[in-house]
């Protein structure tokens, strides 16, 4: 095993204000400790009648949630700016907002912090590579595999001749990306989410299946901040010892 290597390049970066809600594309995000990417899932939308928080894995219940996104109207922290199925925008701060949201997910609901601040689940940030992408397409050619299905925070590209899901050999080592270092801690177990229509991308439960028989349901990393710091798409990872 290689002491250091350089193991891709960061092709995207992506951060979710409001769980389970569609993200944000940045140039370049500050990692933190215990959070992850910093203002990442920070909020939760809760229903006004009876507190239940919305929830991408339950699409029946919140018909427009894979079709919603959100956005911090500036910086890491504060107003939201919402944008629905059919384009229009709104602010967290509009008056209208409930009325307007309501109409998207089927029921009033409210933004409420999350109380897990910055966490996907057991993680800080969570990582996914060209390579694991490209492999899970080559044994399901009629799905179509792209990171929106799966929501990473930094979309890695794979150095060429890469194959395979490579990212699984990276657990338990460190990554460094530029002054920030992170600690692989285990695989993404997926859920029903990556299956979901969204978009143009249709609903496609043999997504999960191919992931399953072929990785044990597990499609890319999660990772915990060990050292700050800001990250651009285009730097370079570099993984090492253990």
């Amino acid at each position: 095993m290689k002491d250091s290597e350089t193991v891709g390049t960061i092709t995207d970066i992506r951060r979710y204000p409001v769980k389970s809600l569609g993200g944000e594309a940045m140039a370049a995000a500050a990692l933190v400790p215990g959070d992850g990417v910093a203002g990442d899932r920070a909020y939760v939308l809760c229903a006004l009648d009876d507190g239940k928080i919305v929830q991408a894995s339950r699409p029946r219940d919140w018909p427009g949630v894979m079709e919603t996104s959100a956005a911090y109207i500036d910086g890491d922290s504060g107003p939201i700016r919402y944008t629905l199925a059919d384009g229009t925008r709104v602010s967290s701060a509009d008056p209208a907002v409930v009325e307007k949201l309501a109409g998207s997910m089927g029921r009033p609901v409210a933004l409420a912090e999350s109380a897990q601040v910055g966490r996907i689940k057991d993680g800080d940030v969570h990582l996914l590579t060209t390579a694991s992408l490209a492999a899970l397409a080559a044994l399901h050619p009629e799905g179509r595999f792209e990171a929106r299905r799966f929501r990473p925070n930094l979309m890695i590209e794979s150095p060429a001749g890469a194959e395979g899901f490579v990212e699984n050999d990276w657990v338990g080592r460190r990554l460094r990306i530029g002054d920030a270092v992170l600690r692989i801690s285990h695989r993404t177990v997926r859920c029903v989410l990556p299956t979901l229509a969204q978009g143009d991308l249709p609903k496609d439960p043999v997504v999960l299946r191919t992931a399953v028989k072929n990785n044990g349901g597990d499609v890319g990393v999660y990772a915990m901040v060990e050292t700050p710091g800001t990250v651009r798409a285009g730097d370079e990872l570099r993984l090492e010892g253990p």
